[in-house]
């Protein structure tokens, strides 16, 4: 965990027993290969491969389904259920939305992980993810660099590319990335203030 996501998640967090920890007593991990990628009841994920193999991947995320207007972030759904499913690391994440449920899959393999989501019940027509990720390459959270890979992700779409000089973090959706929009890390201001970074 870098120390602006440590000092967010403290402020965030400080009302429980320990505030600013990086918790994995809930929710799941899975893992297979070179990474370990932690799933919160919430929809985070945050890699914790740097002891397994010196990668370090996402730092932190956070997921919402944008419709009819409104964004509604996976972290405010209720949590339905998380489970591995069957024997395997594939972890099934479910939140009520309301009218629909969604269904967050998390599957980490090799070097990369995946995860799709799916919406069931009575999806609004112009549902669509949205998606906010903070990667870190080689425990960075500077000096990194941000390329848009036009036409290198499924179908020719685009593919976004993060990295520092030995490690490149890449994301991908399989219906193709629509917009993507880097966010310059909180000032110091920021850091210092009693309320956490949105």
């Amino acid at each position: 965990m870098r120390l602006r996501t440590a000092l967010n998640t403290y402020k965030r967090d400080h009302s429980k027993r320990f505030p600013g920890e990086s918790p994995t007593t809930s929710g799941a991990f899975s893992g297979h290969g070179d990474r370990l990628v932690h799933i919160g009841h919430d929809g985070a994920l945050r890699d914790y491969s740097a002891a397994l193999s010196g990668l370090h991947g996402i730092d932190r995320s956070r997921f919402a389904i944008e419709a009819n207007g409104n964004i509604q972030w996976f972290d405010q759904l209720e949590t339905v259920r998380q489970h591995y499913y069957q024997e395997t690391t594939l972890v099934e994440t479910e939140y009520d939305a309301g009218e629909f449920t969604v269904h967050q899959f998390d599957l980490t393999l090799g070097r990369a992980h995946l995860t799709h989501v799916e919406l069931r019940g009575a999806v609004p027509t112009d549902a669509q993810l949205t998606a906010f990720v903070t990667l870190a390459p080689e425990g960075r959270e500077t000096q990194v660099a941000r390329l848009i890979h036009e036409q290198e992700g499924p179908n020719n779409t685009k593919a976004v590319e993060v990295f520092h000089r030995n490690e490149h973090d890449y994301i991908t959706a399989s219906t193709g990335l629509s917009d993507v929009r880097g966010q310059v890390p909180e000032s110091f201001d920021e850091i210092l203030s009693s309320e956490p970074f949105e």
